[in-house]
Order: structure tokens, then sequence, then C-alpha cells
């Protein structure tokens, strides 16, 4: 008996076991997102180590051009109250 020529299927059942064995598949991402969170981590750090240094140059200006708010029995101005 002659068995007819069959083309080979171009899928390859490949199993979650049989791909974690590979440890290039698992290491690498792993390793490349552990760097990445340390990078964010230290970035994140540098910025709040010392704030009062970061801000010696920037400028800040307090506005106050509102007439407040008037209530049923008294005229409230938080403005004011703040710029004092």
């Amino acid at each position: 008996m002659t068995v007819p020529d069959q083309q080979p299927s171009a899928t390859v059942d490949v199993r979650a076991v049989q791909a974690l064995r590979i440890r290039f598949i698992w290491i690498f991402p792993l390793i490349v997102g552990s760097l990445l969170i340390v990078l964010m981590a230290l970035i994140y750090f540098g910025s709040i180590v010392d704030p009062s240094a970061h801000l010696h140059d920037l400028p800040s200006v307090i506005v106050d051009q509102h007439s407040g708010a008037a209530t049923s029995t008294v005229q409230v101005n938080m403005g004011q109250q703040v710029a004092l």
C-alpha cells in the first residue's frame, strides 16, 4: 500500500511548557522590563531628592485681581487673605 504525498502543514504546534523551556524567550523580556523599571525609579528618585534645590530659579507670582464673593452676611476675599 502506498501513501500519497502529503504537503507538510505550515503550522507548528507549540505548547507553553515547550516555549518556557527556552530561557531566552522569557529571560530577555524579564531583564529588559527590570532595567526599565530601575531606570524609571532612578529618574523619579533623582527628581524628588532635593526639590527645593531644583526650584530656586522657578519664577512664581501671586495674582490677586478678583473682587471676592459676597454672602448674605459678609464679604469673603480669600485672595487678599492668602496674599497677606
